[in-house]
């Protein structure tokens, strides 16, 4: 039985295969065996001296090395996980890339992320992003999911070209670093408030706007500085957060003031139908008039009887060659008969009780 000296906790019953390292010649120092088994060779190299290798890197070769080649039981993966300090899962991944390549350099933790420099493509799919993000993209209306749109396009322009396009991943950061060169453009040559970054024409910021209130002035403020181009999530995020509101209604304020760049236009309409009484053409208002008046009363039992309201009140424009008024239009109509008839019922009552009194 094989008992190392350093990991005795690591050993099973039955014999394991001992690791025999490869001899190399740039080790600069000799390390101990494990074992003073003979059926484990001696060596005096671990080869730890191809890339920078730490103590942690030979801790671990230190456990991972009496193991063997072989199988590897949960039980001994989970002692050889409490001697290091991790989860077994991480000891079979580590145990993975040191029988690959039996060194201690191969434990060395890669870094997160992207390689540090510029990843470089074809020639035919960088032309494709460049356009895309140069000459596609700015003439665009707002986009949901910009990105999304984006890589949509890319790949099918890749596909018409026959090229492979690249990854999700890449087209985020040229896109970053489309924005990065671009915000540093701007920041070079910075254009006056009252012009438009993105367009050529002067939009003048009416701010002297008696209908206006600080609210508006504040958005403003706000969605003047972010231009006519496409706008980030990240962008209306942070406007988001300037103003206390959600970036969705960013999006919709910087719609309504991209279309009408005034203050007023950012203030808030009331919800529901304007005040007043909405005026219809003389041949649609008889034809509500008399289906209320004359149709509905004769009818016994409707089951819907605004659907049947809509239904006959259309059939009648059709007839008449009339664009018919909408559904809500034909509720508050109805409702404000259901009303005039209650008042009426109500002054015929109190007549009736003041001719009985006298």
């Amino acid at each position: 039985m094989v008992l190392p000296i350093l990991v005795p906790d690591l050993t099973e019953s039955s014999p394991a295969k001992a690791w025999i390292p490869r001899p190399s010649s740039h080790s600069a120092k000799s390390v101990a065996p494990l074992s003073k088994s003979p059926r484990v060779r001696r060596t005096t190299d671990m080869n730890m001296a191809v890339r920078t290798v730490t103590e942690r890197e030979r801790a671990i070769v230190r456990i991972l090395r009496p193991l063997g080649i072989g199988p590897l039981s949960r039980e001994r993966a989970t002692k050889a996980g409490e001697l290091l300090g991790l989860h077994c899962s991480s000891v079979y991944r580590l145990r993975r890339r040191f029988l690959a390549n039996p060194v201690a350099s191969a434990l060395i933790p890669h870094s997160s992320g992207p390689k540090a420099g510029d990843l470089f493509l074809a020639a035919t799919v960088e032309n494709i992003v460049k356009e895309v993000l140069t000459d596609w993209l700015p003439r665009q209306p707002y986009f949901t999911h910009p990105l999304l749109e984006i890589c949509v396009e890319i790949r099918k322009r890749c596909a018409g070209a026959s090229v492979c396009p690249p990854s999700r991943a890449t087209i985020s950061r040229r896109w970053a670093a489309h924005r990065k060169a671009e915000a540093a453009s701007n920041a070079r040559v910075k254009p006056p408030l009252s012009k438009s970054s993105r367009a050529g024409k002067t939009t003048e910021l009416n701010m002297t706007d008696t209908n206006a209130t600080e609210r508006e002035r504040a958005i403003v403020r706000v969605l003047h500085p972010l231009g006519r181009g496409p706008l980030s999530r990240q962008q209306a995020k942070t406007a988001g957060e300037i103003l206390g509101v959600h970036r969705s209604t960013i999006y919709r304020l910087r719609r309504r003031f991209v279309e009408d760049p005034v203050a007023s236009a950012l203030i808030p309409h009331n919800p529901g139908p304007k005040a007043g009484e909405l005026r219809l053409p003389a041949t649609v208002e008889k034809i509500v008039s008399e289906v209320l008046t004359d149709w509905l009363p004769r009818q016994h039992h409707l089951a819907h009887p605004l659907l049947e309201l809509c239904v006959e009140i259309r059939k009648r424009c059709a007839e008449a060659s009339v664009s018919p008024p909408s559904r809500p239009t034909i509720s508050r109509r109805w409702a404000a008969q259901r009303q005039a008839e209650a008042q009426s019922s109500v002054r015929v009552r109190v007549r009736r009780r003041i001719r009985q009194e006298v």
